[in-house]
């Protein structure tokens, strides 16, 4: 019906609205605790930034004008970038390659699908490699922090490796907390209902 396709695509803007906002006021708020951090910020590489949450994460950077942004993709990767952005075309599983792509950032930022979540394994060896300072890692849900929700939800437990493994490695993260998303509850009541008939 017309009314639930407005609902749908309302609960979708507003989505995208609360990310865009929660994701940068947060990064913007934490980095600005440290002028001399937040000064040396220049040099932003993102993985991921032609999805659904990357794109508009992508376009943030490049409408702030105060950074450099360079989008990693794979070589395979057809997706194309704004103006202003340096894609940098990477096989994954090489690590030199990926080194030298995470080169002179200060900053990494990896919004990836669930499919492939564990790559952040390798994109954060290899962002300490080359001398990244931070990591905004793929979260951008509930809090994968939380030891109560970690044992109800143990797709988070991926979550949490990641950010084990960038504070062993000397590095700072920023982890966006946005919670559930409506259109995918809406997803999976469309779904339950689709199959059960309830």
């Amino acid at each position: 019906m017309a009314w639930e396709l407005y609902i749908q695509v309302g609960m979708l803007l507003s989505s995208f609205l609360l990310f865009i906002i929660s994701f940068f006021s947060h990064l913007i708020a934490h980095l600005q605790d440290n002028i001399i951090i937040m000064s040396a910020i220049k040099n932003v590489a993102i993985v991921g930034g032609s999805g659904k949450l990357g794109s508009p994460a992508l376009q943030y950077l490049l409408d702030a004008k105060r950074f450099n942004v360079t989008a990693i993709t794979r070589e395979s990767s057809s997706a194309t970038f704004p103006d202003g952005v340096k894609v940098v075309k990477v096989n994954y599983d090489n690590k030199h390659d990926l080194v030298n792509a995470f080169k002179g950032h200060d900053v990494a930022i990896f919004i990836v699908g669930a499919q492939v979540m564990h790559t952040q394994l390798s994109l954060v060896d290899a962002a300490a490699e080359a001398g990244v300072q931070w990591i905004v890692p793929t979260e951008f849900s509930a809090d994968s922090a939380n030891e109560k929700l970690m044992e109800q939800i143990t797709f988070f437990d991926i979550k949490h490796q990641v950010r084990a493994k960038i504070e062993q490695l000397g590095m700072k993260y920023l982890a966006v907390i946005c919670h559930v998303w409506p259109e995918f509850v809406s997803n999976y009541i469309g779904a339950f209902v689709e199959t059960t008939g309830y």
